[in-house]
């Protein structure tokens, strides 16, 4: 069985999640198993009883009570159909199951679902190993030291990689703000949102608002990449993640790059316009 790509962007939501909670790859393979056999990797709206979401988790068993934060407002079934949150709550609870680590993956996920086919996940053991194993080494592009790049900086490339998977979505800000994902300019916006610093919406409005770097210095992480076809036609930016290697890298980058793309890594573009630093400019 090959993924389609909505179960690959789910699945590396859940992927993504379980770094974010720097628990392990064993981890990520129990919640993407649990999720092929409950809903095959899908979002689904419904399911027996008022079960949703790609756990299928019930809102009357207590599932998706728990806010984000203070101004989550969403219901449980809303939030248990954002995927980032229903893994994270799959994850809570499995982490309370007393050696999960190493008990078989079928045990560790009925621990946590109380399905009426306990033995039912052991089939998508091996599929789930090998996705989780792909995503896991895509991700490690973003890896990259960002230490000196300052908190702010550090705040939103983490904002950014945290959004990895979603959709593409034409002026989308994110599940916070109700939409399935971002178009470019809307993930470097929230990103930066989240580090504390306001910065316009648009590609074109970020460019004329954000400090440029000199033309030839190297871009730190943190640091908005612009393209288009010159100053006053601006229509991409991401957000640098990686300092070029030598002379001849471009680096790396996230992005949402168009429709039918994920929040994604990528090299950075050649037609770049300039890059920025926005962290400079606080509201």
């Amino acid at each position: 069985m090959r993924l389609t790509a909505e179960q690959t962007i789910n699945s590396g939501v859940i992927v993504e999640t379980a770094r974010r909670l720097h628990l392990p790859p064993r981890a990520a393979v129990i919640a993407v198993a649990t999720a092929l056999q409950e809903s095959r990797l899908r979002n689904l709206d419904g399911g027996h009883a008022d079960s949703v979401g790609l756990f299928q988790q019930r809102p009357s068993q207590g599932w998706g009570q728990a806010p984000t934060g203070p101004g989550d407002r969403r219901t449980p079934q809303q939030r248990l159909t954002d995927p980032q949150y229903a893994a994270h709550a799959f994850y809570r609870a499995l982490v309370t199951v007393g050696g999960w680590q190493t008990m078989p993956l079928t045990d560790a996920a009925q621990a946590v679902q109380h399905s009426a086919f306990p033995n039912a996940y052991a089939q998508w053991e091996n599929l789930a190993r090998h996705a989780v194993a792909v995503l896991s080494a895509q991700q490690c592009l973003v890896a990259s030291p960002i230490e000196d790049a300052g908190p702010a900086a550090a705040t939103a490339v983490a904002y950014a990689q945290a959004q990895l998977g979603l959709p593409y979505e034409w002026a989308g800000n994110g599940p916070a703000a109700g939409d399935a994902g971002f178009d470019c300019s809307g993930l470097t916006h929230a990103a930066y949102e989240a580090a504390g610093i306001a910065i316009p919406r648009t590609a074109q409005t970020q460019y004329n608002a954000s400090p440029r770097l000199p033309a030839g210095a190297a871009p730190q992480p943190g640091d908005l990449a612009f393209f288009g076809r010159g100053p006053r036609a601006v229509t991409h930016v991401g957000i640098v993640i990686s300092r070029p290697d030598d002379e001849t890298s471009r680096g790396w980058m996230i992005d949402a790059p168009h429709r039918g793309a994920t929040v994604r890594v990528e090299r950075i573009w050649r037609n770049v316009v300039a890059f920025a630093r926005p962290r400079l400019v606080r509201d």
